[in-house]
C-alpha cells in the first residue's frame, strides 16, 4: 500500500496482506472497515489460490467498501505527498 511505503514500511513477504489490513488501523479507519478489508482479503485469496468466485453479496461488499474508503485513502496519500501539509509523514 502506498501509505505504508510512504511511511517507510514494507508489505512484502509472508503474511504481507494481513500486515496491510492491520496497517489500516494505524491510518485511523474504523474497526468495521478493517474487518471488511480483512474479509475482502480472504475473498481475494480464495479466488486466487482455490478457484472460488465472488457471490453477488461479496461483490456488493467490495463496491460498498471502495465507495466508502477510496476518497479517504486518496486524501491520505495526497496529503502525504504534499510538502505543504503540516501532517506530512516524510518531514524529518
Amino acid at each position: 500500500m502506498a501509505e505504508m511505503y510512504i511511511g517507510g514500511y514494507s508489505s512484502l513477504g509472508n503474511r504481507a496482506h494481513e500486515a496491510e489490513v492491520a496497517y489500516f488501523r494505524n491510518m485511523g479507519f474504523e474497526e468495521n472497515d478493517v474487518i471488511l478489508l480483512d474479509q475482502l482479503r480472504y475473498f481475494r485469496n480464495s479466488i486466487l489460490y482455490y478457484g472460488a468466485s465472488y457471490s453477488k453479496d461479496e461483490a456488493e461488499k467490495i463496491l460498498y467498501f471502495m465507495n466508502k474508503v477510496y476518497p479517504k485513502l486518496n486524501k491520505l496519500v495526497s496529503d502525504s505527498l504534499d510538502p505543504n501539509k503540516s501532517s506530512n509523514r516524510n518531514k524529518k
